[in-house]
């Protein structure tokens, strides 16, 4: 939505996807859930064939994994604001990890599975999103990360492809 890089309102963007025929969606902004509950609170108590879920796309400091909140209770993102607390916390949760392999980035795999972990606590679902995006040249996140995330699995869904397709 208008909320991140979209163009219209959260209530516009649900009524897009009722338009289309889905049965259910959920509003994921990137680090905002505020809108999917906007885009709720709009249709609540309209007789309309559609469920909408809350969620946002999280971005956990330092870390390039996405990861989609659907359906959680409350938001990820809001946790970061004491970024310097959040960092401390996932360097030491990443310094009690059992060996992994080399070249994977502990930091970030600490912070990503903290991230799934957080939003499993709020009855969400995780989605590890768009792990092959292409972006300067380059996928965005290491081989060894996303490897590493494929074998370990501590996500519940998977978002193949995202974006503007090239």
């Amino acid at each position: 939505s208008n909320y991140s890089d979209g163009v219209e309102a959260p209530a516009y963007v649900a009524g897009a996807c009722r338009r289309a025929g889905l049965d259910f969606m959920a509003l994921t902004d990137h680090g905002c859930y505020a809108s999917s509950v906007e885009a709720r609170a709009r249709y609540d108590g309209a007789p309309i064939d559609l469920r909408i879920y809350p969620g946002e796309e999280v971005h956990a400091p330092g870390n390039p994994v996405h990861i989609v909140n659907f359906g959680g209770s409350s938001g990820i993102t809001e946790l970061f604001r004491d970024e310097a607390a959040f960092r401390a916390e996932i360097t030491a949760l990443a310094e009690k990890l059992p060996p992994t392999p080399e070249g994977l980035d502990r930091y970030q795999y600490a912070a990503s599975t903290w991230v799934f972990d957080k939003i499993r606590e709020r009855g969400g679902l995780c989605m590890f999103a768009h792990p092959y995006w292409f972006t300067d040249r380059r996928y965005y996140i290491s081989e060894a990360l996303c490897s590493y995330l494929f074998e370990k699995q501590p996500f519940d869904a998977l978002e193949l492809i995202s974006g503007f397709g090239a």
